[in-house]
Order: structure tokens, then C-alpha cells, then sequence
């Protein structure tokens, strides 16, 4: 279910409004009892902004309670990748068969994060499997990704545009 905001505001108004009386007749002076509804209400806002932005998790099972099972992979079981076993490359020397000065200088200048990610890019990785073996999440592979695009595309535009025009 959806958070409500709506409904959970007017919820919170009536208890502060049920703590106001509370308060008057306990003999709290009005800027006390104001300062408390300010502070609640700073909280109330803290709670909704974490719950709206929190997706629903299923509940574990009373077996996943028993077993110690959780819907959450962990991280020693991520699938261990061998470059040897699944791409045609090899790690090591993989740049310096680049033919093309321009596109060798280009890669040879990335980072050796950036390097990694296009060697294991080319070999059919996944970026969530990129991801977990950097430890970096897989919006920032993303980013990483197109930047090395936007170099490489950058490199041959006028080859490709000089095609069409000409």
C-alpha cells in the first residue's frame, strides 16, 4: 500500500490536537505546548519523507524465520566471474591489441576502474554484475558507461559525419 499523505496528516493533526488539550489541562503555558507541536511536527515530517521514499518489503515467512533465509542475496554468494572462462580477451593485454592509435590513446587514459569496466563490458557483463564485483553501485557503472561512450563516439563523429555529408 501507498503512503497517504493526506491521511496521515490529518491523523497527526487530531493527536496533536488530543495532546494540546492533554497538555492545557496539565497547565503547560502555550508557547511550551507550541514548541512541542513544532518538534512533532518535525518529526512527523522526518518519518513521512522516509517512508514515502521506502519500498514495501515482503514480510519473511514463519519457514524463512526457522531457516534464517532472507530475500537478500548476499554478498559471498555473488556469481564469481573467470575472464578465462567466458571472454575471448585477456585482462592483461587486451589494450595493447588496440589497432587504432587514436581509440588505444583514449582507453589507455581512462581510469583503472573505467579500464575494468570496459573489459568486463566486453565481456557480456551485466551492469549489476559490474557493480557488485567493483562494490560501486549500478547507477554510477551506468555514469561511467556513458562517459567512456562519449569519449569513443567524440573520437569518430567526424568520421561518421564526414560519411554523410560526402
Amino acid at each position: 500500500m501507498k503512503y497517504n499523505h493526506s491521511a496521515m496528516r490529518q491523523r497527526f493533526m487530531r493527536e496533536q490536537k488530543a495532546l494540546a488539550k492533554k497538555y492545557r489541562a496539565a497547565g503547560m503555558s502555550e508557547d511550551s505546548i507550541r514548541e512541542m507541536y513544532e518538534f512533532d511536527l518535525s518529526v512527523f515530517r522526518s518519518n513521512r519523507n522516509d517512508l514515502a521514499h521506502k519500498a514495501e518489503i515482503e514480510e519473511m515467512t514463519a519457514y524463512d524465520r526457522v531457516t534464517g533465509e532472507s530475500h537478500y542475496m548476499d554478498m559471498d554468494e555473488f556469481p564469481t566471474f573467470s575472464a578465462s572462462e567466458n571472454c575471448s580477451f585477456d585482462e592483461d593485454t587486451w589494450i595493447d591489441n588496440i589497432e587504432n592509435q587514436e581509440l588505444f590513446n583514449i582507453v589507455n587514459s581512462l581510469s583503472s576502474d573505467s579500464k575494468q569496466i570496459l573489459f568486463w563490458m566486453m565481456c557480456g557483463l551485466t551492469q549489476p554484475e559490474i557493480a557488485g564485483r567493483i562494490g560501486i553501485s549500478q547507477p554510477a557503472i551506468s555514469q561511467r558507461i556513458a562517459v567512456i561512450k562519449r569519449k569513443i563516439k567524440n573520437l569518430f563523429e567526424p568520421y561518421i559525419f564526414g560519411l554523410l555529408v560526402g
